[in-house]
């Protein structure tokens, strides 16, 4: 019977029986196929356990393409990309938020900021122009054109003079209405074109008033009447303008219900008294010399009965000085 040389396995024998060395053939395989599986196993046992660090490995490629790697980046060229990018991400951004957090933090911290600022503004006013349903406070407020203020009130607070100034658009002052903390006065200053003070009305809390001009009254036609002055004991004095065309002085205590005219006057400065007129010393002056004229001592004066007669009456009588001849002419009145 022949064998292998290595493992003395059966092989057929070309002179013996058929049968017997199929037989052998068949047992040959079986024993060939066992040892290829131990063999398989113990290999794939020894593949699992055999393991060497990449340092251990020699005649390593030194570059990438010698690992076959053609499309990949170096350190350096990858450090470059890496600071393209985010110096491209700040994009000069200042230091206080050049970064994700910080930028984050600026924003509150708010995944809705969009929407939150969205809200807030529709809760702005507009340039274009606006209607406030509450309080408006400000330091100063500013109007380039004209400005109306609809309500019951406009209110100027303050604990020291407050002001209410009107300006031309080059800013020269024309008028001042302020009250003065200190007197209690209403002021109105008046100024001229070139922003020089000009006249001063004050009114202050006991009722006087202060007027730095002379009183005219325009605009007045025939039948009206001026402003009154009241004083004490409830007399009341104003100018009324008559269809007469003169101008009267009255007199009333129940608001004009009855207004006697105490003395009227004519455009040619003609004077009508409506009752008694006395005149103090001197009153009246003759036109020449500078002497003569109406001189009374410490009587009545001067009784203007009426518009037709004249009745001057003194208590120690009339003395008449005729300035040109010199001499002197006495009546007493007999009464006297």
């Amino acid at each position: 019977m022949s064998v292998t040389v290595n493992f003395q396995w059966a092989i057929p024998d070309p002179e013996g029986i058929q049968i017997i060395e199929v037989g052998r053939i068949g047992e040959t395989i079986a024993r060939i196929d066992a040892a290829l599986h131990s063999y398989e196993t113990a290999f794939s046992a020894a593949l699992d356990s055999h393991v060497h660090p990449f340092s251990e490995i020699t005649a390593k490629p030194s570059s990438l393409a010698g690992y076959g790697i053609t499309d990949a980046m170096t350190s350096t060229q990858v450090t470059a990309a890496i600071n393209a990018a985010v110096a491209g991400l700040i994009n000069g951004a200042p230091g206080a938020i050049d970064t994700l957090k910080e930028l984050g933090a600026a924003l509150g911290n708010d995944a809705n900021f969009a929407t939150t600022m969205t809200n807030a503004l529709a809760g702005k006013a507009n340039l274009s122009g606006a209607t406030f349903t509450g309080g408006v406070v400000a330091t100063s407020f500013q109007s380039s054109g004209t400005m109306t203020v609809k309500g019951n009130a406009l209110n100027i607070d303050g604990d020291g003079n407050r002001h209410l100034w009107f300006r031309t658009t080059a800013g020269v002052a024309r008028g001042l209405l302020y009250h003065e903390q200190a007197s209690g006065a209403l002021n109105l200053r008046l100024y001229n074109a070139s922003g020089g003070h000009v006249r001063t009305l004050s009114l202050y809390e006991n009722g006087e008033m202060r007027w730095g001009g002379a009183t005219r009254f325009s605009g007045v036609s025939s039948g009206d009447a001026a402003d009154y002055w009241e004083v004490g004991g409830g007399y009341k004095f104003r100018w009324y303008f008559g269809g007469d065309g003169r101008a009267h002085l009255q007199r009333s205590t129940d608001n004009w219900n009855s207004a006697p005219t105490l003395v009227s006057f004519s455009y040619n400065l003609d004077a009508t008294f409506g009752g008694s007129a006395y005149a103090p010393a001197h009153l009246i002056a003759g036109p020449i010399g500078g002497q003569a004229g109406l001189v009374k001592g410490e009587g009545d004066g001067a009784n203007f009965n009426n518009a037709n007669n004249i009745l001057i009456d003194s208590w120690y009588g009339i003395g008449f000085l005729l300035a040109r001849r010199g001499n002197t002419r006495l009546y007493q009145h007999p009464h006297r």
